[in-house]
């Protein structure tokens, strides 16, 4: 800025819109030379400084977008390893194949009703899928037999859920599954295995799976019974609300259409 007015006011004014000095006159051409220099050099590490900011805000964009991909990756992978193991464990129990992956979609179904969305679906779809791994560690002579289990028999069958979540609880990203598997016996009264939780401090994702893995159970079919029709599963559900199920799940689970059981299950 260069005027003829010499007034505070004014330079104070002249800075605070954009300029770089304020020069009255009379001045000398070299006076002006050396600011006019300095204010190019000062614009010229602005431009400067400025490209740099996007430069490296379009790499952390780049990088976070290869980040992602590369995450998405490896969570396709560990989902297509879930599957194919969980896929395995229900091979080796004949009667109940696919009977895991069933219950995870059950189980998920229940969850969006209630309203359950984005990562909270993570583990509530992952524990389902590994709820019976702990049944590596059941003999082969108890898990197949055909015939009713002696109470020492039922003694090592019920150490499946901790079995499974100390075959788990290591693993970083199933961290939250494991705990699913360890509580998916619990029942809402405090009667189940393998401690006797109770009500609220049962996960929700474990109450949920009470009540699909029972509804799965009775409308499965077996060597010693033929599979029960979604009436009839209904019926007991809704009777065991309250002692064996959260009636909260309940309701949830009658809100859902029979078409959806299904379709889910075919």
């Amino acid at each position: 800025m260069i005027t003829g007015i010499c007034d505070i006011q004014v330079a104070v004014n002249s800075l605070t819109a954009g300029a770089y000095d304020y020069i009255t006159k009379p001045f000398l051409a070299q006076d002006l030379a050396v600011k006019v220099a300095r204010a190019l050099e000062r614009r010229r590490l602005m431009v400067q400084r400025h490209q740099y900011h996007t430069q490296l805000e379009l790499r952390v964009r780049e990088q976070t977008a290869h980040l992602q991909q590369a995450l998405g990756q490896v969570e396709h992978t560990y989902s297509h390893t879930l599957e194919a193991l969980t896929l395995a464990l229900d091979a080796r129990e004949r009667a109940t194949q696919k009977h895991s992956q069933r219950v995870s979609d059950y189980t998920v179904a229940i969850a969006e009703r209630l309203g359950i969305s984005g990562e909270g679906l993570v583990d509530i779809r992952r524990g389902p899928l590994l709820h019976d791994i702990g049944k590596i560690g059941v003999p082969d002579s108890i898990l197949l037999k055909p015939e009713k289990l002696t109470e020492c028999e039922w003694v090592e069958v019920r150490k499946h859920p901790e079995i499974g979540y100390n075959i788990l609880r290591e693993i970083a990203f199933l961290e939250g599954a494991a705990r699913m598997v360890l509580q998916h016996h619990e029942r809402f009264d405090g009667k189940g295995y393998p401690h006797g939780l109770a009500g609220q401090h049962i996960l929700l994702g474990a109450r949920i799976f009470a009540v699909v893995d029972t509804y799965d159970a009775m409308t499965s079919g077996r060597p010693y019974r033929k599979a029960l029709g979604y009436k009839k599963a209904q019926e007991e559900i809704v009777r065991c609300a309250g002692s064996q199920f959260d009636p909260r799940v309940v309701e949830a689970f009658l809100d859902i259409p029979e078409e959806v059981w299904t379709k889910t299950a075919e």
